[in-house]
């Protein structure tokens, strides 16, 4: 039984997406009245006991972090660095303890995540001074100039951070700290409470998933894995964590259009590869899980295939946009993967076949 029955829910996070694009983010409209209704929704009807509230703006985090107390969900205050390096890192991280510190200290259930993956999304560790060209020098069919000299690096220049960091949060935080890590990133779990993993299933490592998995409990501590999902067409399963990456990001377009053309929709992939997740999670003993994510902001549900940009969402649920501008620019919707957990997580995360709305 998964201890932590949790969904990531993203507040806005903020990159610079470089070849001179400037930055991009994946929640332009932030209000708190639908926040607070989409935590009812979570603790309601997802049944899920925590909720990872992650982004940028730690004002938002915080508003965010703050309603989900409200509704009575676990904490896990998830600030997203950007782009920062070095010392900015742990400043930032610093003031998000804070600020974790005071939900923490009035409404109790608080774990502080000390960032999440910093080795992709932060400067300083992987080539590349952009995100993009980050993905690219861990992605691209020819190795990347200087990546093998990197990664042979990043152990000593990530531990360096987060032990400064980690130092920071105490001063400031007096719950359980973690941190979201990447499979690539060999991190010393000495200093945490918890040890954490954004670990997604794709057809590169699912023969290994269950050893992965398996790797993070010689540490001696709860094993959380703090990001998996999939998004929804036929063959997301097989891509995982890169099924996103059927669009085309060039910011000078007017719009974020599908890259990859005859895709077909498949909210039953979705949600078929979450109860298999969920029953390999059972099976290891692992102490919780996150889903990521609750919604995908950047990616509208439109009856069009070919304008379909909810293909390459994580989300439970489909954001669909309201024909005017109004504050009120989208309305969401469950799918198959929404009811699908809602069930598993009614019943301590084991999954069942029953697609009922509980």
């Amino acid at each position: 039984m998964l201890q932590v029955r949790g969904v990531h829910y993203d507040v806005g996070h903020h990159y610079n997406l470089g070849r001179g694009q400037g930055p991009g983010s994946t929640r332009l409209h932030f209000d708190k009245a639908a926040v607070q209704a989409d935590m009812a929704m979570i603790a309601g009807q997802l049944h899920a006991n925590a909720v990872r509230v992650t982004g940028t703006d730690l004002s938002r985090v915080a508003i965010a972090a703050g309603l989900a107390r409200e509704a009575g969900l676990a904490v896990w205050f998830s600030p997203h660095p950007g782009d920062l390096a070095g010392d900015d890192i742990v400043c930032y991280l610093a003031e998000a303890a804070r600020m974790a510190e005071e939900l923490r200290s009035a409404a109790g259930s608080v774990v502080m995540v000390a960032g999440s993956e910093l080795s992709l999304f932060c400067a300083g560790y992987l080539p590349g001074a952009a995100l993009d060209d980050r993905v690219d020098a861990l992605t691209g069919a020819v190795p990347a100039p200087g990546l093998q000299a990197s990664l042979s690096e990043l152990p000593r220049l990530l531990n360096a951070t987060l032990g400064q960091s980690v130092a920071a949060i105490r001063d400031h935080f007096g719950g359980p700290v973690t941190y979201a890590s990447a499979p690539w990133e060999a991190v010393d779990w000495t200093r945490f409470d918890l040890v954490s993993a954004d670990l997604y299933r794709d057809s590169s490592n699912a023969a290994g998933y269950r050893g992965s998995l398996r790797s993070y409990a010689r540490f001696g501590k709860p094993v959380v894995v703090s990001e998996f999902g999939c998004c929804t067409y036929k063959g997301a399963a097989d891509a995982g964590g890169a099924g996103f990456m059927i669009f085309d990001y060039d910011t000078q377009l007017p719009a974020l259009k599908l890259k990859v053309t005859g895709l077909q929709r498949s909210e039953a992939e979705q949600s078929r590869y979450l109860r298999e997740l969920l029953a390999i999670f059972g099976a290891e003993g692992i102490h919780g899980a996150f889903w990521h994510t609750f919604a995908g902001w950047m990616f509208p549900h439109r009856p069009d295939p070919q304008a379909d940009l909810d293909l390459g969402s994580f989300g439970l649920v489909k954001v669909i946009e309201a024909p005017s501008t109004d504050k009120d620019e989208f309305a969401i919707e469950p799918k198959e993967a929404f009811w699908a957990l809602a069930a598993a997580y009614r019943q301590g995360g084991v999954p069942v076949n029953s697609l009922k709305r509980l």
